[in-house]
């Protein structure tokens, strides 16, 4: 399965590698971005090494703060790398898989 045959909520988790131009491919696909924010918005682990960080913009992913200038980051269940290869990244996202990030469930309304 792929994002354009199924949900994200059918996967515990969601990567999406660097590289600008596959990026950008990404970005041009509604789907694609879908499945990042459908991820993020139903709590799964999500990992994005360098430019595909951009990919949480485009899904509408704003209470994070920037990306990591160098190293790594996982707030929150999301574990962002500023380079394509970064130690430690691996087994920050075991780890952010191995449970749900209910830290980003929306509150109730009101």
């Amino acid at each position: 399965m792929t994002f354009s045959t199924a949900s994200s909520v059918m996967y515990d988790a969601v990567y999406v590698p660097g590289g600008e131009q596959s990026v950008a491919a990404l970005r041009r696909v509604p789907l694609a971005v879908d499945s990042v924010r459908e991820a993020y918005v139903h709590c799964k682990a999500l990992a994005l090494s360098a430019d595909a960080n951009t990919l949480l913009d485009a899904a509408g992913v704003r209470d994070l703060e920037a990306p990591p200038s160098k190293g790594l980051d996982a707030t929150r269940g999301v574990v962002r790398s500023a380079k394509v290869e970064t130690k430690g990244f691996g087994q920050l996202f075991t780890e952010s898989i191995a449970r749900r990030h209910w830290e980003r469930e929306a509150p109730p309304p009101a």
